[in-house]
């Protein structure tokens, strides 16, 4: 990962929460993320572009060494996904695990998250993160998240017998050395042919689009708490989480997600 990427934010500081998404009502303008930031012992609120999405992950801290972008520490635990239908939805403030000072904070306390058991082990998984994992690898496919039909203008799908055919068309926005590299086509391919994932992927600017509103007649700028539906076939599927863990509980709080599938 290239840190350039990383201008924004101050070396040695630490990712401690995920806010709202915001934007103003002038002509042209974009969707932004709030996030809270640790670093030299005081909390900063800072606002990035969606194409930060991609490393935008909960407990990152950033120390600025040569490739070593990024490091993810918190407890580390493998989990099998259970059936989605078995998932609800909470939010984050109601979290045990959720430090006291950020559940203060209405902004993060009411994003959502997914509370699932495994084995006797609550997992509370924000959607940010989740959607982040899966679909938020490249700074082209998080634009297409918000945007309407986004999928069907970066890509463009046609049979030839037993053959798929997957094209980018021009001026897109997808990197055409990203394409070169099998992960990204095989990541692409399975977010458009894999229809539950598809599905997937669109909810989320159909949640955007139903759910956006302005917090009061003062402020001009309209918020969304991320929000999307998790693909069904995801069950069974392995993730290494990591984050605050309490053993008396038996709960975990979900920072950030290495995936890996069975």
């Amino acid at each position: 990962m290239n840190r350039t990427l990383f201008r924004q934010i101050q070396t040695g500081s630490r990712l401690l929460a995920i806010g709202n998404l915001f934007r103003a009502p002038t002509p042209g303008a974009q969707w932004r993320l709030a996030a809270l930031f640790e670093g030299n012992g005081q909390s900063q609120l800072k606002r990035f572009p969606l194409e930060m999405s991609c490393v935008l992950a909960v407990g990152r801290e950033f120390p600025g060494e040569e490739g070593a972008p990024y490091r993810s520490s918190g407890f580390k635990k493998a989990v099998v996904l259970p059936p989605i239908d078995s998932w609800r939805e909470r939010q984050l403030g109601d979290c045990p695990r959720l430090a006291r000072r950020l559940a203060a904070n209405p902004e993060i306390s009411g994003q959502r998250c997914f509370v699932f058991e495994v084995d006797g082990l609550t997992v509370w998984l924000p959607k940010f993160e989740l959607a982040r994992k899966l679909f938020f690898h490249a700074a082209f496919i998080v634009r297409a998240a918000f945007e309407p039909n986004g999928l069907d203008m970066a890509f463009t799908i046609y049979k030839e017998g037993d053959a798929v055919h997957i094209h980018t068309p021009t001026k897109t926005g997808a990197p055409s050395q990203l394409l070169k590299i099998k992960g990204y086509r095989d990541h692409f391919s399975w977010l458009l042919l894999n229809q539950d994932v598809k599905r997937s992927f669109e909810s989320i600017w159909q949640s955007l689009n139903q759910e956006q509103e302005r917090t009061s007649q003062e402020s001009a700028y309209a918020r969304w708490k991320f929000d999307f539906m998790a693909p069904i076939s995801l069950a069974g599927t392995t993730m290494n989480m990591r984050g605050p863990f309490d053993p008396k509980s038996n709960e975990l709080l979900v920072w950030v997600l290495p995936l890996t599938e069975n």
